[in-house]
C-alpha cells in the first residue's frame, strides 16, 4: 500500500479542550503514532459569530483513501457532538479540514489565514503558499459539515 502525506487543520470553539484532546486521541488511534502536532493557539472565529477558536495542525502518512480519511474526520467531529443545527448557531464542537492529500491541496483560503501560515511554519513547512496550487473546486474536495 502507498502511504500518502496528510495535513490538516483542527478547531474547536465549544468544551475547547476536552474536544481538543477527544479528537486529537481519536485521531490518533487512526493515524498512529507517527502523527506531527503543533501547539494549540487561539484565534477569532472567521466566517461565523461565536467563541474564540482553539486550533492546531498534524501532519502525517496513511495508506487510507482521501475518501476513507474524510470519512474518519467527520465520524470524530460528530463524536465531539458536532451538527449542522449547532454550527448554524455558531457552535463548533469540532471541525477538521483535509489540507493536503498525497501532494494535493485544498480549503485555498485556509492556506492564507495568519494562523495557518504560523502553524505550517511550526511544522517546518513553507508558508508561501500560492492560492493557485490549491484544488478549492475539485470534485474530490472533502465535504464539510
Amino acid at each position: 500500500m502507498n502511504n500518502h502525506k496528510l495535513l490538516f487543520a483542527i478547531g474547536t470553539n465549544s468544551h475547547r479542550q476536552q474536544n481538543m484532546s477527544q479528537a486529537v486521541g481519536e485521531l490518533a488511534k487512526v493515524f498512529g503514532n507517527g502523527m506531527q502536532l503543533t501547539n494549540i493557539i487561539e484565534t477569532e472565529a472567521i466566517g461565523l459569530s461565536g467563541p474564540r477558536f482553539l486550533n492546531r495542525m498534524a501532519e502525517c502518512s496513511t495508506s487510507l483513501s482521501i475518501h476513507d480519511v474524510n470519512t474518519q474526520m467527520k465520524r470524530i467531529e460528530a463524536d465531539c457532538g458536532n451538527t449542522r443545527e449547532k454550527r448554524r448557531r455558531g457552535v463548533v464542537e469540532m471541525d477538521i479540514d483535509i489540507l493536503e492529500y498525497a501532494g494535493k491541496r485544498y480549503h485555498a483560503d485556509d492556506w492564507q489565514r495568519p494562523y495557518i501560515i504560523e502553524l505550517l511554519r511550526e511544522l517546518g513547512r513553507d508558508d508561501s503558499i500560492s492560492m493557485n496550487e490549491c484544488d478549492s473546486k475539485d470534485n474530490n474536495t472533502p465535504e464539510k459539515i
